[in-house]
């Protein structure tokens, strides 16, 4: 019987060992596979049993812009915390057929273009950068309604004469600014202009000047004053209408017009017929963003042809960008206050995308044509 017993021990064991050899086997062997299955799956073939493959994700998520740490009030590019807070320059700039091609232009972040007398438009340039303008002009005598224009920007308004309007307003505003006739620190005549082109379209400037004449002035160089314009973070589309060309005309004698450059996503400006050049660089002036704001022009009011701007009180417009164009409306409570620019509904501020901007003042009911 103990035999027996002994025998039935071994037998058992027996059975154990090799019980625990099979199972061993089986479980390594499924181990293998299911490696094996996962090297397929992560290498993007075919699962087994015919399943779905699945393709390895390759494509990289595109980094978000990041957020300039200092934007150009007048432009919203990025710049150096010293120019995002100074306080800009504005130039009265000759705009008669016989004094262009003028200089300097090209650098100014911002220009408005306004009819003065007979027909004709000067330019108001405002310039953050302006300590390194090189030569610049030429520059003309001011109107009331261009010094309504630079103050909305808190600028140094410069300046060679003005009306009797002029005058009045500047005194009784106590307007920073430089006179040509009465100042002579910022300003010289260009002998070539004078000789070709008249004594009244020869003066000019430049940055290290206007740097002498501010400091001898002792006025204020930097602003935290609100600016009328506002820019997006990044560029975007503007929502509208397709326009590859823009033309503006603002009298018999002075019409502006924009072309749109897809390539370099921005509108060149022509007038008289050819391209409207600096000939400091023979460049096209260009903008990012193209308005036209619409008000009351008055007729003659003096023997010298002189007018009246009524850009106050709210009116309508355009704006025009990357190749698109929209309605838009603006207020202004008063000749003193800031402007505010809306989309067409009145009530939505209007955002610009990053960029120079020009800005025509045009009579109300003015000749605008869109090209797509």
């Amino acid at each position: 019987m103990k035999l027996k017993n002994t025998y039935v021990l071994s037998i058992t064991a027996l059975l154990i060992i090799i019980f625990a050899f099979i199972f061993t086997s089986c479980t390594a062997k499924v181990t293998q596979e299911d490696a094996a299955a996962d090297e397929e799956t992560q290498s993007g073939d075919a699962l087994p049993g015919g399943e779905e493959e699945y393709p390895e994700d390759t494509e990289e998520i595109p980094e978000e812009p990041s957020k300039p740490e200092f934007v150009g009030k007048l432009t919203g590019l990025e710049t150096t915390e010293e120019l995002s807070n100074i306080r800009p320059v504005a130039i009265m700039i000759n705009n008669i057929k016989v004094a262009t091609p003028q200089q300097g232009i090209s650098q100014a972040d911002v220009i408005y273009e306004v009819l003065a007398e007979g027909g004709i438009t000067r330019l108001l340039c405002l310039f953050t950068d302006y300590a390194t303008l090189p030569e610049t002009g030429s520059i003309r005598s001011s109107r009331d309604y261009y010094i309504d224009l630079s103050d909305a920007h808190d600028a140094i308004y410069v300046h060679c004469g003005g009306s009797p309007a002029a005058y009045e307003t500047l005194s009784a505003r106590k307007t920073e600014n430089m006179d040509g006739i009465s100042f002579n620190t910022p300003f010289y005549r260009n002998e070539w202009r004078k000789k070709n082109m008249g004594m009244e379209h020869s003066m000019m400037t430049t940055g290290d000047l206007l740097v002498k004449g501010i400091e001898q002035k002792g006025y204020r160089t930097t602003s935290d004053a609100d600016q009328p314009l506002k820019f997006a973070e990044n560029d975007a589309p503007i929502g509208g209408e397709a326009a590859a060309k823009m033309t503006l005309k603002y009298s018999y004698y002075a019409t502006s017009v924009f072309k749109y450059d897809d390539e370099k996503k921005v509108y060149m400006k022509e007038q008289y017929g050819a391209p409207h050049i600096d000939s400091n660089n023979n460049e096209q002036l260009s903008f990012k963003n193209v308005l036209v704001l619409f008000c009351g022009h008055s007729g003659v009011l003096d023997s010298s042809g002189r007018i009246a701007v009524y850009f106050t009180g709210e009116g309508e417009g355009y704006y025009m960008s990357d190749g698109e164009y929209k309605k838009i409306k603006w207020t202004k409570q008063s000749r003193t206050s800031p402007y505010t620019l809306y989309e067409e509904d009145g009530s939505t501020e209007l955002v610009l995308n990053p960029g120079k901007s020009y800005i025509g003042v045009a009579p109300t009911g003015s000749d605008v044509s869109f090209e797509a």
